[in-house]
């Protein structure tokens, strides 16, 4: 899970150091590169704040790709991401 989840994380954005500089935003804590790999690798847990606002830019995007394959409304999406993100809160 944690190497799928960083790397989708990672790849969400236009390079690493912007996908820092959110998770940085998001949990006010700088991480390193090789925390970054650590957790990709699964060598350390991914602290559970770092893991809630991955899941919240991933989830979404994976919602959207759903959706978009299978012509539903965007308003399902945000409803359901809505419901699983209060879920892991």
């Amino acid at each position: 899970m944690s190497t799928v989840l960083v790397s989708t994380y990672v790849a969400s954005f236009s390079s690493q150091d912007e996908a820092f500089a959110a998770l940085f935003n998001a949990t006010g804590i700088r991480y390193t590169h090789s925390r970054l790999g650590e957790w990709r690798n699964g060598i350390r847990p991914i602290p559970a704040a770092a893991r809630l606002h991955m899941l919240s830019v991933v989830l979404p995007l994976l919602i959207e790709h759903h959706l978009h394959r299978h012509r539903l409304k965007q308003a399902v999406g945000s409803a359901l991401t809505d419901e699983i993100l209060a879920l892991l809160a």
